[in-house]
């Protein structure tokens, strides 16, 4: 059976992650930072810390569809990075593209979703918690005070977040960002990495031959 691409996670400096790290540092891109932050984002696990974002099995896209996938599912975004200040709310693009295999889907069915459960540990508070407790709050969904998830950063509009995409084609969706007035001051100027989680199906309403090619909106918080 087909198997679809490792889901990743793409940096604001164009280093990927992928999504089989449980968690890894934030790339600090703020005015006077030229090291690593020390912020962390905890992905969701289950109780044996196994991530629950699928790694899957063909290299690329390339392989997937010269194996007989029927579909490739791409997210593209037009801004490089989305500036917010807090207390404000943005819109911004993102672009869905259907890349149709040899054997093609009539269209795929797409949904859009906030990343739900990824957690952001800002520097100070990575320094002062073990990995032991933000794992466990991770699975519990009891966040440890200070913590945010990232999915209450990011909105869909319900209209565009479930889409039709034919061959070919290409489909402009758009979340919106929304920082709130108590973000942390130690955040201002740092960019934070927005997964966008991309769900798809092709005709028959089958996953496994939908290759996803998933991305993130960059966000940088701006006062």
């Amino acid at each position: 059976m087909l198997k679809r691409s490792t889901v990743t996670i793409v940096a604001a400096i164009a280093v990927t992650f992928v999504a089989a790290i449980a968690n890894f540092a934030i790339i600090s891109l703020g005015n006077n930072s030229k090291v690593r932050a020390e912020a962390l984002i905890e992905q969701p696990a289950d109780a044996n810390n196994k991530p629950l974002a699928v790694s899957y099995k063909s290299p690329d896209r390339d392989s997937f569809l010269a194996e007989g996938g029927r579909a490739a599912v791409v997210m593209e975004r037009p801004t490089d990075i989305v500036k917010v200040a807090r207390g404000e709310s943005v819109s911004t693009p993102i672009i869905i593209k259907h890349i149709a295999g040899s054997n093609p889907s009539s269209y795929v069915d797409v949904k859009i979703s906030a990343p739900n459960g990824y957690i952001l540990y800002p520097a100070s508070l990575a320094a002062t918690t073990a990995e032991e407790e933000r794992q466990q709050a991770s699975l519990t969904g009891k966040l440890i005070p200070g913590s945010i998830d990232l999915g209450t950063l990011v909105a869909t509009n319900d209209a565009n977040a479930h889409v039709k995409v034919n061959p070919g084609a290409s489909s402009t969706a758009h979340v919106t960002l929304t920082v709130p007035k108590t973000f942390p001051d130690e955040m201002v100027g740092e960019t934070i990495d927005l997964p966008i989680i991309i769900t798809a199906t092709d005709d028959a309403g089958n996953a496994d031959t939908v290759y996803i090619e998933n991305n993130s909106v960059v966000l940088e918080v701006i006062k």
